[in-house]
């Protein structure tokens, strides 16, 4: 069991990252954005996949045949719980990864506030403006986000490596092989 502090990395996109007691880092995740009690475990707790509350964009809809043509399970898929915006969540197939996508409320510049973010690479994909990046407090570079624009906001892929060695792995990198597969689904 780890016990961590979660600060909200990028401000007011819906992500957090856990600072271990060892002072490591665990890459970024959704959260409610509210101030509450984080499960002891440090797990992120998910539920089956449902309709999201609000009047969002719904991840948990992607594709089946496009999500595992991305390499991810769709066996595992997940609505993120507790989330401010609706979220969901997969495990790579060869379980090396995993991708969380919420569909944020905020801005793409809310999403990357200055001090917020390290590695910005700004680029365009298919005519769809995106930044890959990774969030400050990840200082064991353990995830890397991906956040483009939508009418509602923005979309954020987090993809954090789930290997045992942490150091082995480039989580960029499974970053953009997902979205190059994804992004033509998304609204």
């Amino acid at each position: 069991m780890t016990a961590g502090v979660s600060t909200t990395v990028p401000a007011g996109a819906g992500v957090t990252t856990t600072v271990r007691a060892d002072g490591g880092t665990v890459a970024p995740e959704p959260t409610s954005g509210t101030e509450s009690a984080a499960p002891t475990s440090g797990a992120t707790t998910v539920s089956p996949v449902d309709a999201p509350a609000g009047g969002s964009w719904d991840p948990c809809s992607l594709p089946e045949s496009e999500l595992t043509a991305a390499g991810l399970s769709t066996s595992t898929a997940a609505r993120v719980s507790g989330s401010k915006f609706p979220a969901c969540k997969w495990q790579s197939a060869d379980q090396t990864f995993e991708l969380i996508i919420v569909a944020s409320g905020d801005s793409m510049d809310t999403v990357l506030a200055p001090g917020t973010y390290t590695d910005l690479r700004r680029t365009e994909y298919y005519g769809r403006q995106l930044a890959l990046f990774r969030a400050a407090a990840d200082t064991h570079k353990l995830g890397c986000l991906i956040v483009t624009p939508a009418s509602f906001g923005s979309i954020v892929f987090t993809v954090r490596n789930t290997r045992v060695q942490t150091d082995y792995g480039d989580p960029c990198g499974d970053a953009q092989r997902v979205g190059a597969k994804l992004f033509k689904s998304l609204p």
